[in-house]
């Protein structure tokens, strides 16, 4: 049987019972939108205005987030992560500098831009980094010690008289850590801005008499290598170099202890500081003056101070004959060395 052709489908009108009106929207179902939290900074420079604000116990970014999310935050100024501009500004070489060393500290202040530095400023560097671990190492067993219940407490709710132990603990630590975190910022600040105000000279001088200016020989090191230029007249390579030979002055020396060479009173204390300072506890053959020669080289090639001078370690094998000089006084101290 041939069928005649479908009638076209044609919906129900809106509002008949096949589709009832859809009900209004009653407030309250929609789910509300989260205030959203501010997240620690990273990519600011430690010494800008906005460091130096947070760095505060009264610092508001703590309030909305939790304990365990604030210690991140904490953490991060003890470890600052540096941001490329800032790298490349002060010539910070690391990609993070941890605040517990004085050295760091210097760092961020822009030594390695040519920045000068007091006294003060050097002590004031030591006692904030040593103040940074101490007061971090602190913080870190107090937020253990805390429960679980404990670590999910806000910042806003820190600043109730009401609070457990374990949180009054945690927020005095706190508020010493951020304490010495905003003085490092205060002085960050303060010395990159003389970076500004008072820039410093252009490096014109030969490197490694700047090297030996910015790091003068203790007293007795240089005692003793004035002894040893006026008696044996050493042939340096270059006036700015401290020794013509690490080894040849060690050689020196060791015939200052055996008695080869007279010292007087003086020069004699400035070898006792030696003698102790090279001592490494290690197991000692005879005192002979092959002995003290190698043990003085060992020594004086890792001072910092005689860095540059050439060591030529292969001269701790020649003979020498030192002449010896007069032992009548100061005035006739004069001698002449051959090797």
């Amino acid at each position: 049987l041939m069928r005649g052709p479908r009638p076209p489908f044609a919906l129900p009108p809106r509002g008949s019972a096949a589709f009832p009106p859809r009900p209004p929207l009653v407030g309250g179902l929609a789910l509300p939108k989260k205030p959203s939290i501010p997240k620690p900074p990273r990519d600011l420079p430690f010494g800008s205005l906005y460091t130096v604000y947070i760095c505060s116990p009264t610092s508001p970014l703590l309030e909305p987030i939790s304990i365990s999310s604030a210690m991140r935050y904490l953490d991060q100024l003890r470890t600052h992560p540096v941001p490329s501009s800032e790298k490349e500004e002060y010539n910070i070489p690391d990609d993070r500098v941890v605040c517990t060393s004085s050295k760091s500290v210097l760092q961020l202040c822009g030594s390695n831009k040519g920045v000068r530095f007091s006294t003060a400023d050097v002590v004031s560097s030591r006692l904030i980094a040593a103040s940074m671990e101490e007061k971090f190492g602190g913080l870190d067993e107090a937020f253990k010690a805390l429960t679980q219940a404990e670590k999910k407490t806000k910042g806003s709710e820190l600043s109730k008289t009401e609070l457990t132990a374990g949180l009054r603990a945690y927020k005095e630590i706190q508020d010493e850590f951020l304490e010495t975190c905003g003085r490092l910022a205060l002085l960050v600040a303060r010395k990159r801005k003389e970076l500004v105000d008072d820039p410093p000279p252009p490096f014109e001088v030969d490197p490694e008499a700047e090297m030996k200016l910015a790091m003068p020989l203790p007293l007795y090191l240089q005692n003793l290598i004035d002894k040893y230029e006026s008696e044996t007249s050493p042939s340096k390579p270059h006036p700015s170099l401290a020794l013509d030979s690490v080894a040849r002055f060690s050689a020196f020396l060791a015939a200052c202890v055996t008695g080869e060479v007279w010292c007087s009173t003086e020069e004699g204390g400035a070898l006792r500081v030696l003698v102790g300072a090279s001592d490494d506890r290690s197991d000692r053959p005879p005192f002979s003056d092959a002995y003290w020669r190698r043990r003085f080289f060992n020594f004086l090639s890792k001072v910092r101070e005689l860095k540059s001078a050439p060591k030529k370690e292969k001269m701790l094998e020649e003979k020498y004959v030192w002449e010896e000089r007069d032992k009548g006084g100061a005035d006739n101290d004069k001698g002449t060395g051959t090797s």
